[in-house]
């Protein structure tokens, strides 16, 4: 594996080490300086495009106003410039309190060891039944 490959590797762990345990200067610290967007379905309620550093607080922000997630991270892969997240999202719906626990792949795009982009694929129809859309 080369040098790139493992410095991806890293920055993805820690994203979501940094996520897991809600630490905003380490999630920050794995965002490229000049360049940051995440995605999610625009059928989601806090779904679309969110850009920059703010973006991504506005982004957690808003997902987490819904549900208060837990990311469960069961494989990395790593392709050039992209590291492929298969995992679980697991935790409870607030309006709720129902639990839930469902697939989640998510597609990160670095440059120089830094993300550019996170485009997250969850089970939307399942989350959207949760929420009773």
């Amino acid at each position: 594996m080369s040098e790139t490959s493992e410095q991806n590797l890293e920055t993805v762990r820690a994203l979501y080490d940094a996520y897991a345990s809600r630490d905003v200067e380490g999630l920050m610290g794995t965002l490229h300086p000049d360049e940051f967007q995440i995605f999610q379905s625009e059928n989601l309620p806090w779904g679309g495009t969110y850009k920059g550093r703010d973006g991504l607080m506005e982004f957690v922000k808003n997902s987490t106003s819904y549900y208060e997630p837990v990311v469960v991270v069961e494989e990395l892969i790593e392709s050039d410039d992209r590291v492929i997240m298969i995992g679980r999202s697991r935790g409870t719906i607030k309006a709720t309190g129902e639990a839930f626990d469902v697939r989640l792949v998510d597609v990160c795009r670095l440059r120089d060891g830094k993300l550019v982009a996170v485009d997250i694929f969850i089970d939307t129809t399942a989350i959207l039944e949760l929420l009773g859309k």
